[in-house]
């Protein structure tokens, strides 16, 4: 395959949730001007064979292709996992996206990072125009939560990213050895952790880093929180306003009977789509 002719979409799953990454790639695709053009590449954190075949009817719908990539969880069987009330709901798996850089193909330059607890609302292609440079990625500024900057020892000017979506530059990843400091400053700062992965990437990439508008990651917190005064705080205006992927950040999610989140009715929505094509798809 010429990965140069493909937009590159990455995301992570164990099999508790695959429904849910189901539901993020249907509404990807679906909003996707070019949807053949896309290659899907899944870290498989063990996704059953019976899940693995739903998604794959997912992409032949939209006549793509998805990829599984396997790799070698070991190395995160003693990591920090978080027990406070924001972090029940987050497992080992939030730590695989800190392997695609390598576990991709060597030609795949720049990809996107997608959680799957997310929907997509518009054509993520836009993405492969913002500028990364010497950057290492491009992601959002995070939301509301714990402020993180003085335990990780990053400036209070260069901002805290979510590291739901990133725009991923993979050859200065791999250059920087991005995986092997990330990994090595959580083993290290165990007693500062809180948010895991997320932790680690800012307390190594906050000089490396370009901003997304937070419209490509419109996370809960924005429709819950008091906006910033700020200029930032108009653009989380035009991201609630107009989300481009809807990130349910949180402990509340969409599939949770209780979730007041104003975009639970879209998840809804994919989530009957994403039944109706792998139904359809059974033999008769």
């Amino acid at each position: 395959m010429d990965h140069s002719q493909y937009y590159t979409v990455t995301s992570a799953a164990d099999d508790n949730y695959a429904e849910c990454l189901g539901v993020t790639l249907i509404s990807l695709l679906n909003n996707t001007n070019q949807a053949r053009r896309l290659s899907i590449q899944i870290i498989d954190g063990g996704i059953s064979a019976g899940n693995k075949e739903n998604l794959r009817q997912v992409a032949d719908y939209f006549h793509t292709n998805i990829n599984f990539v396997t790799i070698d969880r070991s190395q995160f069987n003693n990591i920090y996992l978080a027990e406070h009330e924001n972090s029940y709901h987050i497992s080992e798996t939030a730590y695989y996206r800190l392997l695609l850089p390598h576990g991709l193909d060597s030609s795949i330059e720049k990809f996107l990072y997608i959680d799957c607890d997310t929907i997509v609302k518009t054509d993520v292609t836009a993405l492969w125009e913002q500028e990364l440079d010497d950057a290492v990625l491009a992601a959002a500024e995070n939301f509301g939560g714990v402020d993180r900057f003085e335990a990780l020892g990053i400036p209070y000017s260069s901002g805290y990213f979510n590291s739901g979506i990133l725009m991923v530059n993979a050859w200065q990843w791999r250059r920087n050895r991005i995986t092997e400091k990330v990994i090595s400053f959580i083993q290290r700062n165990e007693d500062k952790m809180y948010y895991h992965d997320q932790d680690g990437l800012n307390a190594v990439l906050y000089s490396l880093r370009k901003e997304l508008h937070p419209r490509w990651n419109t996370m809960t917190s924005m429709f819950t929180d008091k906006l910033p005064p700020d200029r930032y705080g108009k653009k989380v205006i035009e991201a609630i306003s107009s989300p481009a992927i809807v990130h349910f950040t949180g402990p509340a999610k969409p599939w949770h009977r209780a979730c007041p989140h104003p975009y639970k009715h879209d998840y809804k929505y994919y989530l009957m789509f994403f039944q109706s094509v792998v139904k359809s798809a059974l033999p008769n």
